[in-house]
């Protein structure tokens, strides 16, 4: 017999090795796991994600101002990537940390 084709002994067919492998995976070799992407460069940098759909990849940035008194305040953005449509905007003169 070929090394792909193996004889069953349950019901007495010929059955292909991918097939017993797929269906009895304890016999087969243990695959390594594919390596995770990296999320930082080395300076320090982020890599961008690019948008595929929307609601895919957001993006956010906070905007700092001042009123004609002298006042500051802070706004959030959130913007998708996909769509470039602004999805939230909040306001606040205080932000207050975590």
């Amino acid at each position: 017999m070929s090394d792909t084709i193996e004889w069953s002994r349950y019901n007495n067919t010929l059955v292909d090795r991918g097939d017993l492998d797929r269906f009895y995976p304890a016999r087969s070799v243990p695959q390594k796991q594919p390596k995770r992407a990296r999320l930082w460069l080395a300076d320090g940098s982020c890599i961008r994600k690019r948008a595929e759909r929307t609601n895919h990849v957001w993006s956010y940035d906070f905007v700092s101002e001042r009123t004609h008194n002298g006042r500051s305040f802070r706004i959030l953005n959130i913007v998708d990537e996909y769509t470039r449509e602004c999805l939230a905007s909040f306001v606040a003169s205080v932000v207050a940390p975590i």
